[in-house]
């Protein structure tokens, strides 16, 4: 049986968690992240694109909202994931999302 696994590193600490969906997975990953980069409101997501300089293009990758992410399919989901990695790589966390198995 196929189950997703979250490695978290929060500046040295590991935290590892399981999911018996791809997407379950994915989404908990992403609103972590989105909590990390402080991204809470429509408010607080327009702050994070004008910092960046992103304010004046349209990123279609840009889901931050649970309803939204919600709503996509898991093939999208992951390239939202890329979409946001790159804003909190290179930092003191990390989150990987690998699919193992359960051993008998």
């Amino acid at each position: 049986m196929d189950i997703w696994v979250i490695a978290r590193n929060h500046h040295g600490e590991q935290i590892m968690s399981t999911h018996l969906t791809e997407k379950g997975a994915l989404l908990l990953a992403l609103y972590e992240v989105m909590e990390y980069l402080s991204i809470r409101t429509k408010e607080n997501y327009q702050k994070f694109l004008e910092y960046h300089n992103l304010d004046g293009e349209c990123h279609p990758l840009a889901i931050w909202s649970r309803e939204d992410l919600e709503e996509q399919p898991c093939g999208l989901l992951w390239d939202v994931w890329g979409f946001w990695a790159d804003f909190w790589w290179n930092q003191d966390v990390d989150w990987y999302i690998e699919r193992t198995q359960v051993q008998v």
